[in-house]
């Protein structure tokens, strides 16, 4: 047990020594993991954290100023942990690439440290295919209900529209923008218009109607 607490520890500090901008911290994180592999998890966390730092490094992420904004957050100095726990979470490779998507979205001011973290829970809390689904069909207004549309329901990234089935919640066009779909040209990052449609082109919500006691119907 000890020497799971220290290999945990040295890992979250190397980690953190990559966000705050030491390009040998990088090599010293993957070694660090790739010495601790002994079980498939281990092995998905090592390919995980790999994505991620490619990613980045493809961005030419500044990992020093999203360091100097994680530890500004409401985690703390312990934001290296929670990265970690999401990253370790993350059932497929490829969402280590949308959390540094949504890494150097933060570093160049696109979203905030707040919402980085609402959108990396996002990316640990729904299956890759809701994730592929909003990214595929984020563009179309409305959907007849299934399974996956009730996952992404259940994740507040779907409504009820008035004239039945779902529709896309305004969160879920900023999840595409900073994490499934990054960088792509429907996407505008200088503050001019882009794809995510004004709220009066949003579907009607469902209207719930109220009975003499006061509750919904």
């Amino acid at each position: 047990m000890k020497d799971i607490l220290q290999n945990t520890t040295e890992i979250v500090v190397a980690f953190e020594k990559v966000m705050e901008g030491n390009a040998i911290g990088v090599f010293q994180l993957l070694d660090k993991i790739r010495k601790s592999v002994n079980c498939i998890r281990d092995a998905m966390f090592y390919e995980k954290i790999s994505a991620l730092m490619n990613e980045l490094d493809s961005h030419q992420t500044d990992k020093r100023k999203i360091g100097e904004l994680l530890a500004k957050s409401d985690y703390g100095k312990d934001y290296g942990f929670a990265l970690l726990k999401y990253i370790d979470d993350f059932e497929s490779i490829d969402k280590g690439r949308y959390l540094a998507h949504l890494l150097d979205s933060l570093s160049k001011d696109f979203i905030t440290a707040q919402e980085c973290f609402i959108y990396a829970r996002l990316l640990k809390d729904v299956s890759l295919n809701g994730l592929l689904f909003v990214k595929n069909n984020v563009s179309s207004r409305r959907f007849d209900k299934n399974l996956i549309l009730r996952e992404l329901f259940r994740y507040n990234l779907m409504y009820e529209a008035n004239e039945g089935g779902y529709a896309f919640e305004i969160i879920a066009y900023y999840l595409d923008k900073f994490a499934l779909s990054y960088c792509v040209e429907k996407y505008k990052y200088n503050g001019e218009e882009d794809y995510i449609p004004s709220k009066e082109k949003f579907p009607k919500r469902v209207s719930s109607i109220v009975i003499s006691q006061g509750k919904p119907y």
